[in-house]
């Protein structure tokens, strides 16, 4: 576009705010939907149980000491682990534990971990010779470090002028709890070292017995060293976009916008840094601000515009519309104005998708629209988990983003009386209108631990099967 297209295109926009400029009153439209709900089918919470790895006998003791020995002791070791050895939704434990390659056929025991990924499939690839031989006496264990260069970002509020421009990793050492892959690969270097100046290390004859005294520790641990093979390397690295840390204060989204060259972290709980302190190369967006975060996020490209998604949006509201009104036998657009507002506005979106195809353009656009209307009209901008774990902890429904923070919504449930409960439960299943909406974390565990209660307030479960 030309500069004068550009001009009178914003033009368009600023008017098209005016002519919009009477905001959707975000808690009433809630209520709408609550009460909207009621007319309509009830809508199921999805429930996707993950496939873990079994224990056998004596494994359970083994993934404590791993844990104890990289200080994350757990109370309890239950009957099973996930691929990468996790087994609660205690989701500041950065440990990974392995105990055989056949955690690999494993699934996450909470997406939230999804994030470790890359590192994940790193060390399956390029340590499976590890786990295949050093796990047959004890688990091996690393605690995970994400950095940007080779700063801890969990050290970011102590160093923000060391953050630098550009991607993060995911970084772990693995070894066991006695540490034998380390002995082990220091015992190989002592042998190689010898083998290449025989005659200088026979004679040092102190050298000769801390080395057999080596070897015989460890073939006391591990039995016959031959069929060992010795690590490349215990340290594993794996590049990534986006990460997440978790505290016991906050939760932190970084993210890297490739196009853009830019750093971002999105922070939910209490502020990471002081006011002023924030490192100069990384844009701080607050997770409680959506209005403002997720416009933000759209224009740096972490989330994209999608005509196909906003279609399937109106379709999908638009049949709950029908439903409903034949459900009470009445026409219901004169007592839910908000509901009609949010409509009115997704299709005023969808008829401007249709005319206009250049995708900066449309961001301006949908930048400049309610937020309760733009969480419909946007998509993530890649495959990486912790964009689409991000999405709807933006949403404007408030019901959805304390059901979309596993962690939470547990540590409510559970304060809560049953009265509250059932509350927090009915008002969960009339506000999922889309399959994306569903948190199968929480359905899990709600399936797992309160079954019974979830069917007597009315919750239904739907049953996923395994592919």
């Amino acid at each position: 576009m030309t500069k004068l297209e550009d001009l009178l295109e914003l033009d368009r926009l600023r008017r098209i705010v005016e002519k919009n400029s009477g905001r959707m009153d975000t808690p009433q439209l809630e209520k709408e939907f609550l009460e909207f709900s009621a007319y309509s089918p009830k809508r199921a919470l999805t429930v996707r149980l993950p496939k873990l790895y079994t224990l056998r006998e004596g494994h359970a003791k083994r993934v404590a000491d791993a844990l104890a020995s990289v200080n994350t002791p757990a109370d309890r070791i239950p009957g099973a682990i996930d691929i990468s050895g996790c087994f609660s939704y205690d989701s500041t434990t950065e440990a990974v534990v392995f105990l055989s390659l056949q955690q690999v056929e494993a699934d996450h025991y909470s997406s939230s971990r999804s994030c470790l990924n890359p590192l994940i499939e790193k060390i399956y690839m390029d340590g499976c010779s590890l786990i295949r031989d050093f796990s047959i006496h004890e688990a091996l264990v690393g605690k995970v470090v994400c950095k940007r260069g080779d700063l801890d970002l969990r050290e970011v509020g102590l160093f923000p002028n060391k953050f630098i421009t550009g991607p993060y990793s995911l970084v772990a050492d693995l070894d066991t709890p006695a540490k034998t892959v380390k002995k082990f690969s220091d015992l190989h270097k002592d042998l190689a070292k010898m083998k290449s100046s025989p005659k200088e290390c026979l004679l040092n004859p102190i050298k000769v017995q801390e080395t057999s005294s080596k070897a015989a520790e460890l073939r006391n641990m591990l039995g016959a060293l031959s069929r060992y093979e010795s690590p490349e390397s215990q340290a594993f690295k794996a590049a990534t976009n986006s990460c997440v840390i978790r505290t016991k204060s906050n939760t932190l989204f970084y993210l890297y916008s490739l196009n853009h060259n830019r750093n971002i972290m999105v922070y939910f709980g209490d502020a990471p840094f002081k006011p002023g302190n924030e490192p100069k190369e990384l844009l701080v967006l607050m997770g409680k601000d959506h209005q403002h975060t997720l416009p933000m996020l759209l224009e740096l490209g972490v989330f994209d515009t999608s005509e196909t998604i906003l279609a399937q949006r109106i379709k999908d509201f638009t049949e709950a519309y029908e439903n409903a009104t034949r459900g009470s036998g009445k026409n219901l657009s004169e007592g839910y104005p908000n509901f009609e507002h949010l409509m009115e506005g997704l299709k005023n979106v969808d008829a401007y998708f249709k005319e206009v195809v250049n995708p900066e353009v449309r961001r301006k656009y949908v930048a400049t629209i309610d937020p309760e209307i733009l969480e419909f009209a946007v998509c993530p901008a890649s495959n990486e988990p912790v964009v689409h774990e991000l999405l709807p902890r933006l949403s404007w429904n408030k019901t959805l983003r304390n059901y979309s923070n596993t962690g939470k919504f547990i540590f409510l449930y559970n304060q809560a009386d049953d009265s509250k409960r059932k509350e927090m439960l009915t008002s969960i299943a009339s506000n999922i209108i889309f399959s994306n909406q569903q948190n199968n974390d929480v359905n899990v565990w709600l399936y797992n631990n309160h079954r019974q209660f979830c069917t007597d307030s009315g919750i239904e479960f739907c049953i996923e099967k395994q592919q």
